[in-house]
């Protein structure tokens, strides 16, 4: 495990402008002689830059966002590399009190939140971070009591350690219910809940999570909303989305996160898998994935 504190402010965003094309690309099923002939570009061009290299005239980003339904305006921002989100507390939202957990798989960072209320016990862990040991320190050091470990979706680094983390608190396992093959698969065990779309959560008195359906970047994606805070695992990042697993589950994608996230009020807080916090109003601004028009 890392031994360095983690400060959520201080992370880059997941995706570069190239990872962000890319997505875009394959989410539509396109080649990239496909997606350079919608352009009106060379073919070499287009594989240089997804590889890292170089950088676009202004004319050909813009002409690459059109024919890949993004915002050219955004994309050519986050390619010039002129936004970050603001930084924000990482200790509180609201009512809310949160630690941000980062484990490793390898050298990739992933998150979880450890979310409960001031001057109450009940606690719940939003994904495991991959290295569960974090969680179980936090749950020891604050003294609260864990009583729901809920995933977003289960690919290994969100999961891993959910099993042991149940066996050391006593706490309940909240699986998305299109994702419990998977689970059961890697922990050769059934969580203790599945969870359906809109399902209710009690955590303690007065403190309850609701589960907002974002498949796309997994079948079962799901997402949890408390009190001006949303969960959103790996369906969003700050600038950008998850990669989807099919042309058909990044229509799915797109059309859950535009309905079911960016609906939500402006100043909500968005908790991602992977990069920094962002929330509702900078993504309408700012993620080229959701086009001004």
């Amino acid at each position: 495990m890392s031994k360095t504190p983690f400060k959520i402010d201080e992370i880059g965003l997941e995706d570069g402008w190239t990872d962000i094309i890319q997505k875009a690309r394959q989410g539509l099923g396109w080649s990239l002689r496909q997606a350079a002939e919608a352009a009106g570009l060379a073919f070499e061009t287009l594989e240089h830059w997804e590889s890292g290299g170089g950088a676009p005239a202004t004319d050909q980003l813009a002409a690459l966002a059109k024919a890949l339904r993004l915002d050219p305006v955004k994309l050519a921002r986050l390619q010039a590399g002129g936004w970050l989100p603001l930084p924000r507390s990482a200790s509180a939202q609201g009512a809310v009190r949160f630690l941000v957990l980062t484990g490793h798989m390898g050298s990739y960072p992933v998150h979880g939140y450890l979310l409960f209320r001031e001057g109450a016990p009940d606690a719940v862990l939003i994904d495991t971070a991959y290295e569960p040991q974090y969680a179980l320190n936090a749950v020891l050091q604050t003294r609260l009591m864990l009583r729901w470990i809920v995933l977003t979706h289960c690919h290994r680094d969100h999961m891993e350690g959910a099993s042991f983390l149940k066996a050391q608190t006593g706490a309940r396992v909240a699986v998305p219910r299109e994702e419990c093959p998977a689970y059961r698969a890697h922990h050769r065990e059934s969580p203790d809940l599945a969870i359906a779309p809109d399902d209710m959560i009690d955590v303690g008195p007065g403190f309850s999570l609701r589960a907002l359906s974002t498949p796309g970047h997994t079948a079962g994606g799901t997402s949890y909303l408390v009190e001006g805070v949303c969960c959103v695992g790996d369906a969003l990042f700050a600038g950008s989305t998850g990669r989807s697993m099919s042309p058909q589950g990044y229509t799915t994608l797109l059309h859950s996160l535009r309905t079911r996230v960016l609906s939500l009020p402006p100043d909500t807080v968005l908790f991602p898998g992977h990069g920094p916090l962002t929330t509702v109003a900078e993504e309408l601004k700012h993620n080229p994935f959701f086009p001004a028009w």
